[in-house]
């Protein structure tokens, strides 16, 4: 079955209409483009030598957490009240999502001999999905629920 331009954006909008269909589809684009900017940053830290491959991974996480944070808070779950809490647990989740990132990595490199950038990208899967499940049960709950 075929959809036209017309029928195709209506449904689109409806599956944007939906908080159960819309969050994690925001929350992928948001990570990707969040990813995007970690995987950027540590390659060019990296791959110019300016750092080391673990404080590399730990300044790109940084700032692809902020940005995710910024993000997701706004567009993706749209909850405004307690930021330094919210922010707090993202941090929390995010700072897990480091150390999974890191022993993965660190095994890819030093075990399996994997470039750098390379072990950082298959790292990024594993990480996003548990991401999301901990930042949607933790950090961005909505008040009243447990």
């Amino acid at each position: 079955m075929s959809l036209g331009g017309e029928a195709l954006r209506q449904r689109i909008a409806e599956v944007l209409a939906n908080d159960a269909t819309r969050r994690p589809i925001l929350y992928a684009i948001f990570g990707c483009v969040s990813a995007s900017l970690d995987l950027l940053l540590f390659t060019a830290l990296t791959e110019a030598g300016l750092l080391g491959i673990r404080p590399a991974n730990i300044l790109s996480v940084g700032c692809g957490i902020l940005l995710s944070f910024l993000l997701n808070r706004a567009y993706s779950f749209g909850v405004r009240d307690r930021p330094l809490r919210r922010f707090l647990a993202f941090l929390g989740v995010g700072l897990f999502g480091l150390l999974v990132s890191d022993l993965v990595i660190a095994l890819l490199v030093d075990r399996a001999g994997l470039w750098p950038p390379a072990a950082k990208l298959l790292s990024i899967p594993l990480v996003f999905v548990i991401q999301y499940n901990l930042n949607r049960l933790i950090s961005f709950r909505r008040a009243g629920r447990a």
